[in-house]
């Protein structure tokens, strides 16, 4: 009887600890539940919020392709107005500016057999800006249709003999004006021959019209950064003041308006423009009387923006 009696007491005493540890590990198991959902709750909310992200980026894409589109079709018109102003000035522009400049040449020089100073200056003034709104006329088309130049294939070229043609091409001029060019190495680039032929020209030739009253020093040379190759044309002319810095690369963006200096204010607007196309940039350093430098960069992977 007392051998029983301690029997169940000892299986009452197993029963109640086996109940302790299965309520611990349900209230274990319901700790574990409510984390669960506490993080089921929390993903939940990210999933609508993604949801909504997702809608909202939707609808922004789809805004933003609309205005796009919109802008695609504002672009295709202004280039359909630009060819029709090119054929406009092509064909029906510079034919009255050459007759004005050919009457005017002809009053001139019957004035100057007659004696008649202040006519044959009347007549001198209006024939130079005939011919002066005749070369701005040749430069704007030749500028709206610089995209097209572009057309032609980029090529693997040795600057150096881009700029031994232009050298050639500018000999009397250099001779004249008794200035130097000084090309450093140089590295193969990608770039539109055409294009870099004449960006190179315009920046010896803005360089030698601003000269100083002493001998003319053109250094050309080229460095590599943040994988574009950095040109460089230094020069020991006049300067120009940075103040100018936006305006020297806009159409007609001439620095003087004297006359003292020729041109037609598009040299430096075609060099941006070649830039742009060549997905480069353009910008100078200068002081005044300490010469200027112009900068312009080309990417080592080059595709045209034609």
């Amino acid at each position: 009887m007392i051998k029983g009696s301690g029997f169940y007491n000892q299986e009452e005493s197993w029963n109640d600890t086996s109940l302790k540890e299965l309520k611990e590990i349900n209230k274990e198991l319901q700790k574990q539940i409510n984390i669960l959902k506490t993080k089921e709750s929390h993903y939940r909310e990210q999933i609508n919020q993604l949801s909504f992200n997702k809608k909202s980026i939707e609808t922004r894409l789809d805004y933003h392709t609309h205005k796009l589109m919109k802008q695609r079709k504002k672009c295709q018109m202004l280039t359909s107005d630009l060819e029709d102003f090119y054929y406009a000035a092509s064909h029906h522009l510079k034919t009255p500016i050459r007759n004005i400049s050919s009457f005017a040449q002809l009053l001139q020089k019957g004035y100057e057999e007659k004696s008649n100073t202040k006519e044959v200056e009347f007549m001198d003034f209006v024939a130079s800006n005939a011919q002066h709104l005749n070369a701005l006329l040749e430069d704007l088309l030749f500028y709206i249709t610089l995209s097209d130049q572009a057309e032609s294939s980029t090529t693997t070229i040795l600057p150096e003999e881009v700029l031994a043609v232009v050298k050639m091409e500018l000999e009397s001029l250099l001779k004249e004006t008794g200035s130097q060019v000084i090309i450093n190495d140089l590295p193969l680039v990608k770039a539109n021959p055409f294009l870099m032929q004449l960006l190179f020209k315009e920046l010896i030739e803005n360089a030698i019209k601003f000269r100083r009253d002493q001998p003319l020093t053109i250094t050309i040379e080229a460095s590599y950064r943040d994988n574009h190759h950095v040109f460089s044309i230094k020069d020991n002319g006049m300067g120009l003041s940075e103040n100018y810095a936006d305006k020297v690369f806009m159409l007609f963006g001439k620095l003087d308006n004297s006359g003292k200096f020729p041109g037609t204010g598009l040299g430096l607007a075609l060099c941006r423009k070649i830039m742009e196309l060549h997905r480069g940039q353009i910008w100078y350093h200068s002081k005044r009387k300490d010469g200027t430098t112009f900068y312009f960069t080309l990417p080592d992977h080059l595709l045209i923006a034609c």
